[in-house]
Parts: C-alpha cells; sequence; structure tokens
C-alpha cells in the first residue's frame, strides 16, 4: 500500500511540476508582464482623475446648480436612494480620461504613422489607406503612379522624380 501512495505521489509532483513551469512561462512572457504593467498604470490614472474630477470638477457644478456638490446629488422612491451624482461624476470622469487618452496617446501616434507610414488614396476606389509606394491599390487594382520611393538606404522616403516628357517638334 506504502509502495501505491509513494508512486501516486511522484506522479503529482511530476503533474504539479509541469504546471508551475508552464505557469512560469506563460508570466514571464513579454506581453502578458507588459499587460500587467498597464493595468496597474491605468488604475492608478483612473484614480488620479477620479481626484481631479471630486476635488476640482464636481465643485463648479455645485456652484453652477446648486450649493449641493454633484456627488452629493440623490432622489428618493419608495425609501431607496439612488444616488445619481455619482453617476454624474462617473461620466465626466470617463470623458476627461478618453480626452486625455485621445490628447496624450492617439494624436501623437497618428502623427508619427502619417510620417512613418504615409497614404494616399486610390482615384479609382477612393480608398484612403494606400501607401504612397504603392504602383497598384490593393483594393481595385488599378494602376497607380508611386508619388514617394524608399530613399537608398531604405529609412526615409523621398519623392518620385519623373522625367518630362519628350518635346514635340
Amino acid at each position: 500500500m506504502a509502495s501505491k501512495v509513494k508512486a501516486v505521489g511522484g506522479s503529482a509532483i511530476g503533474c504539479c511540476g509541469n504546471f508551475v513551469s508552464g505557469f512560469r512561462d506563460f508570466v514571464l512572457r513579454g506581453n502578458v508582464v507588459d499587460l500587467a504593467v498597464a493595468v496597474v498604470v491605468g488604475g492608478a490614472f483612473k484614480e488620479l482623475i477620479n481626484a481631479f474630477v471630486a476635488a476640482f470638477i464636481t465643485p463648479l457644478f455645485g456652484m453652477i446648480g446648486s450649493s449641493d456638490a454633484t456627488a452629493n446629488l440623490t432622489f428618493t422612491a419608495n425609501g431607496s436612494v439612488f444616488p445619481y451624482g455619482l453617476f454624474i461624476n462617473a461620466v465626466i470622469s470617463f470623458i476627461i480620461i478618453c480626452f486625455i487618452v485621445y490628447v496624450a496617446i492617439v494624436l501623437p501616434l497618428m502623427g508619427l504613422m502619417s510620417r512613418l507610414f504615409p497614404i494616399r488614396t486610390c482615384p479609382e476606389c477612393m480608398q484612403e489607406d494606400i501607401p504612397v509606394t504603392a504602383t497598384r491599390c490593393k483594393y481595385c487594382c488599378s494602376v497607380m503612379e508611386p508619388i514617394m520611393k524608399k530613399s537608398k538606404s531604405g529609412s526615409t522616403m523621398e519623392p518620385v522624380t519623373t522625367a518630362p516628357p519628350p518635346a514635340v517638334i
């Protein structure tokens, strides 16, 4: 009986060892660690915005609307209290967070992407994401003259220079 317990115990340790090493490999992947950092920083950013709304924005609405702060606004129905002011604060926080993310992250990234990967519109199908180096549209296959070409080093883009048409005499 003791030999059976040892055998079962040994295989259980081997099974858990594989599980632990697999879990360790999963956690130590770069994207999981990056995601964990993003969640922690995002939570801290949310708290910062909520504190800003509670300290500065809510009192402004209280000055305009009434003497009560927005967060304290409630209504009662059948003895139940509905704190709708908390919802108003959450909406304000959400709008401020979206605005800051757009201004601080989206706009600079769009500018960087347009410099690194310039695009143009296809004159035939009007698709707007055709690379400027393309000679054919990836949607309608129409022939397009490239506007830009990669430099010899391959790191920058330069305008395509075309020879003038031959003079007709």
